[in-house]
């Protein structure tokens, strides 16, 4: 049973109530104006991140004066909309809409950017690139309020857009106080200033002394060695008690499996993590992709508890701790698997990596890797 209309209200469809503008033109050199491309509008907000000169494009476009309302007609799912309040001219994957008397000042603009209109034009697109046509949406079905009531829901709407504009800004500007917080707290755990010293602690120097006579596998270097690699740390006191040490000191590091085609026959198939899965201290796992592993496979990558995954690439250092007891997985080549010794705690090394990545120690020996 269909809900009964608000009193005043209408069923209609969008073709009846507006018609999009069939001029396009190509820029003029002579006379450049702003221009609008798909990257300009910000998927979903209705809001226009800047312009460019059209003096700069050599494809055809499609001019708006104020007031109009454009559509991305390209991959509709993105939810492109906006009504600028200057003249333009737009790429021609925007259709435009010139105002209409049935149609209050931006009215259509929130309409197209309805969820319910975004379903039903991503519903009738397919292919890599999908688009709409205006044939296709002309049809689609609303229900349209008296004119000065759209007018009261515009502002209603705009009321509300702007409380949640300021609480953004409002987030924002405390995550950025606590990005900055953060940064203080480990840059102060990691240099001595964060808990007490303790004479009575057992130095990390014998500490190192003891984890390198357990094995030959486990690489040591005198401490003035280390230093000397980085010229910067000989400047630097350390804490008492403290000692440079390298990774490889006190750790045992195997980067993932190499993912290629011949991985993917499906024959001994096992989930693996990549590097988008590994976030800081946290792991996503809605996406799990999976590839061929034989038994000499799965003996060299698969997780345990308490190991440490680390990216090579992109956020170079993000890391979490594997933790999960939910069955079998494994890692490919993008990302590195830390096991510390036993006397190292693998969350201290987690929040080492993430304290040298935040504070750019990682950018003097990579370049994005």
């Amino acid at each position: 049973m269909t809900k009964p209309l608000p009193p005043g209200w209408a069923q209609t469809c969008l073709g009846i109530v507006t018609n999009p503008s069939s001029l396009s033109i190509k820029p003029n050199d002579d006379d450049p104006q702003a221009y609008l491309g798909m990257d300009n509008v910000e998927a979903g907000s209705t809001k226009i991140l800047g312009n460019e000169i059209s003096s700069k494009i050599r494809s055809i476009t499609r001019p708006f004066t104020p007031g109009d309302t454009l559509y991305g007609r390209l991959r509709p799912y993105l939810n492109k909309v906006c009504t600028p309040e200057f003249k333009g001219l737009a790429s021609s994957e925007f259709i435009v809409f010139p105002p209409s008397s049935a149609l209050a000042h931006n009215f259509l603009k929130y309409l197209l950017n309805s969820q319910s209109f975004v379903d039903y034009a991503s519903s009738i697109s397919d292919g890599d690139r999908p688009r709409v046509k205006w044939n296709q949406i002309e049809d689609w079905p609303f229900q349209l309020p008296p004119l000065a009531e759209q007018e009261r829901i515009v502002a209603a709407i705009e009321e509300h857009l702007s409380r949640i504009d300021t609480a953004e800004s409002v987030t924002q500007t405390a995550l950025a106080s606590l990005d900055t917080l953060r940064r203080a707290i480990l840059t102060a755990a990691f240099s001595g200033h964060l808990v007490d010293q303790n004479p009575d602690d057992e130095p990390a120097s014998v500490l190192l002394e003891r984890i390198a006579a357990e094995g030959p596998q486990r690489r040591t270097r005198h401490n003035a060695q280390i230093a000397n690699q980085v010229p910067s740390l000989t400047t630097k006191v350390l804490p008492s008690g403290w000692a440079w040490a390298n990774f490889g000191s006190i750790a045992q590091t195997q980067l993932g499996k190499m993912l290629s085609e011949k991985s993917k026959t499906g024959i001994g198939s096992r989930p693996y993590l990549r590097n988008k899965n590994v976030q800081w201290h946290r792991f996503d796992l809605k996406d799990v992709a999976q590839m061929d592993f034989t038994d000499k496979d799965q003996a060299k990558y698969e997780l345990q508890p308490g190991d440490l995954l680390v990216c090579e690439g992109g956020e170079v250092g993000r890391c979490a701790t594997w933790l999960h007891p939910t069955g079998e997985m494994y890692y490919q080549k993008a990302l590195h698997r830390v096991r510390p010794h036993h006397t190292i705690q693998v969350k201290w090394l987690e929040y080492f990596l993430r304290w040298a990545a935040e504070t750019d120690r990682f950018a003097q020996h990579t370049s994005g890797s």
